[in-house]
């Protein structure tokens, strides 16, 4: 019965997407990062969102690979609509935000995004930034947003499993990292780009190669005598005939 309810999760459209954009940023960046958002109670199976590797704050000195890091954190953007799906009221949010702090926000995110907040309350945005760090044998998250202006939430992270439940120094951060290849000097690890871009950039120099060859055989150089033949004829043409005066009577 649980295998039936897993297989179940792993081919539901949304785990489907999820694992598109994991083997997405794995080769592109090198890493992939989830986390574990809540409990979807009409599927009763976890809910999950994919998280952006470049704006991952990151403890230089832990160790995602293995999970043993003391903190990190991220930056999100979030419309109304998520916001109020998570239940948030941006209105709240907003009439607490800080005049500067808001203002910053709408302009920041309009000029990076292209986004123009507006009566249509789905297009509204907020950035949200979500810490995860260790005070004492607890762990704990923090969330604010509008430029940490706000607090939107904060706590203690909840145990995944029995272990966890009977002991808290166990209870892990609700976050799963994805490697394609680990690497103990970087925190993104290797990835598939620093090995494919030497050879993307010769297949362009070559094919720029046989470009620059057609062109000199269609249109090639030429010696010929001027007092014969003007620059101007040589040019290019389809059946194309070329006056020349020889001094022959």
């Amino acid at each position: 019965m649980l295998n039936t309810a897993f297989n179940d999760d792993m081919e539901s459209a949304e785990m489907k997407a999820l694992r598109l954009y994991i083997y997405n940023d794995v080769f592109a960046s090198g890493i992939a990062i989830t986390v574990k958002t809540g409990w979807d109670g009409v599927y009763k199976r976890n809910k999950f969102e994919i998280l952006n590797p470049l704006t991952w704050i990151m403890d230089p000195a832990g160790d995602y690979f293995t999970g043993n890091y003391k903190y990190t954190g991220f930056y999100t953007i979030k419309t109304r609509g998520q916001l109020e799906a998570e239940g948030y009221d941006p209105d709240d949010m907003i009439s607490r935000s800080s005049t500067v702090g808001a203002i910053e926000t709408k302009e920041r995110m309009q000029r990076v995004l292209g986004l123009f907040p507006n009566k249509n309350y789905g297009s509204e945005i907020f950035d949200v930034y979500t810490h995860f760090t260790t005070i004492g044998t607890r762990k704990v998250f923090v969330k604010t947003a509008n430029m940490d202006s706000i607090l939107l939430d904060a706590g203690y992270c909840q145990p995944n499993n029995a272990l966890e439940e009977k002991n808290e120094e166990a209870i892990k951060f609700p976050l799963a990292f994805y490697y394609w290849k680990p690497d103990r000097d970087n925190p993104y690890g290797d990835r598939v780009a620093n090995y494919v871009r030497d050879i993307q950039l010769q297949k362009a120099e070559i094919a720029n190669l046989r470009l620059n060859k057609m062109r000199a055989e269609l249109y090639p150089m030429y010696l010929y005598n001027k007092d014969y033949v003007s620059g101007k004829d040589l040019a290019f043409g389809f059946n194309k005939g070329i006056p020349v005066t020889t001094g022959i009577d």
